[in-house]
């Protein structure tokens, strides 16, 4: 089952990369160095959209999946769905989801753009795009 977790996520990945909606390479722009392939993620901390503030490091050792996403984004809105699917198959199986918004409006565009589709997964606000750029790559 773990396998089939990590499958889906590499595929995901790579089409995040692919298509994604970065508008520069935020850690080049940003100084930050890009990680070794197997190194540990950079850790960050932001608030969900009630205020709780959510570390990448309280997850240690487990799957986590981890989206950077605009409200804007054509390609980030169509795979939207397919994460909500993934994640109510595999929640109670130990994945970790994280969608990290990066719109600089934050709570007040993203709010409505979840709640209008019904994403039950855990979002991330990042308006100040500077976890991101640390941790994009």
């Amino acid at each position: 089952m773990k396998k089939n977790i990590k499958l889906i996520i590499q595929i995901i990945l790579i089409f995040s990369l692919i298509y994604g909606c970065d508008k520069k390479n935020n850690h080049q722009a940003s100084g930050s160095k890009v990680p070794e392939k197997g190194s540990p993620a950079i850790d960050f901390t932001l608030q969900d959209m009630s205020g709780t503030k959510v570390s990448l490091s309280d997850f240690r050792g487990k799957i986590v999946f981890i989206n950077f996403w605009e409200t804007w984004c054509p390609p980030c809105r169509e795979e939207m769905p397919s994460m909500e699917k993934l994640y109510n198959k595999y929640k109670n199986d130990g994945l970790i989801m994280l969608a990290i918004a990066g719109d600089r409006e934050g709570l007040k565009i993203v709010r409505p753009f979840v709640e209008k589709r019904g994403f039950t997964f855990p979002i991330l606000l990042d308006n100040t795009g500077r976890e991101i750029g640390r941790a994009h790559v």
